[in-house]
């Protein structure tokens, strides 16, 4: 039985799959990576979205062009596997989140525990849905993370239920407010997250 009004792991995704059971499910999320705030030129990161997220060019991936150094600060620890995380996070699937909890860590050092409930879900949705639709250019794989972030027990409704804790940064007191102004608006996210990291 579901608790908080989660539901039991048997969710069924638009796939057919439910998500992988995660009894024992330990997350595993390291710091983020220092603050770069020269990395980037103003502009830069817009041209990395624009190039690197919304078409396949991605001509800033070269040595040597304009903004290879806003695109390495932003990409050079984006693997799950990383022993730091920096603004982007790309689990062995190929599935990109925004680090938000990294931006949490980085501009309010005293809210750990929120910033760890934002790394954990990521760790714990790609544990859940990662080796069934790893690569996944459709809605599959968002579809079957959803219905883990709704599970318990054996689910990721604990850390998906603990990011409430974002209604909590609000107002001039809490700089990390700008890290989950924009959750629902993947651009926007990434560019200020992205901003935090390395600047521009």
């Amino acid at each position: 039985m579901g608790t908080g009004g989660a539901v039991s792991c048997t969710a069924v995704d638009a796939g057919g799959s439910p998500p992988t059971p995660l009894t024992g499910f330990t997350p595993t999320a390291p710091p983020p990576q220092p603050v770069q705030s020269n990395a980037c030129a103003p502009g830069a990161t817009q041209r990395i979205y624009n190039d690197c997220f919304a078409s396949d060019t991605c001509p800033e991936a070269t040595p040597g062009a304009t903004d290879f150094s806003c695109y390495s600060c932003i990409f050079a620890n984006s693997s799950q596997s990383s022993s730091q995380w920096g603004p982007v996070v790309s689990t062995p699937q190929n599935i990109a989140y925004i680090n938000v909890g990294g931006c949490i860590t980085l501009l309010e050092p005293c809210n750990t525990e929120c910033a760890a409930a934002f790394e954990d879900e990521i760790g714990c949705e790609e544990a859940a849905c990662g080796a069934s639709y790893g690569n996944d250019t459709g809605n599959q794989y968002n579809d079957c993370s959803e219905a883990a972030d709704l599970c318990d027990p054996g689910g990721c409704f604990l850390y998906f239920n603990a990011t409430s804790c974002e209604s909590d940064l609000t107002g001039s007191s809490h700089p990390a407010s700008v890290c989950v102004a924009n959750l629902a608006n993947f651009e926007a996210n990434f560019l200020t997250v992205a901003g935090v990291f390395c600047g521009g």
